[in-house]
């Protein structure tokens, strides 16, 4: 499992039915999408860590964004 340092940024994906979340890990801090919703900062560790983080705690991600976000309503989640 690879280790690195990604630069963690969120935004929204249309979707039928709603939003997806994105949470989009970088390399490069210019990498990110212009169309971020927030930048969420520097993380370490691998893609697969966090996908692994996130479908044990999917509801209480999308719950939260939902509360920040009302007007995106947010149905999905993914890291990319």
């Amino acid at each position: 499992m690879k280790t690195r340092t990604y630069f963690v940024g969120l935004r929204a994906q249309k979707i039928r039915g709603g939003h997806r979340a994105v949470f989009e890990y970088r390399e490069s801090l210019d990498s990110l999408s212009p169309e971020i919703l927030s930048y969420m900062g520097e993380r370490i560790g691998s893609k697969a860590e966090a996908n692994r983080k996130l479908s044990a705690t999917k509801p209480q991600v999308l719950e939260t964004l939902n509360r920040f976000y009302p007007k995106k309503n947010f149905i999905a989640v993914k890291i990319d």
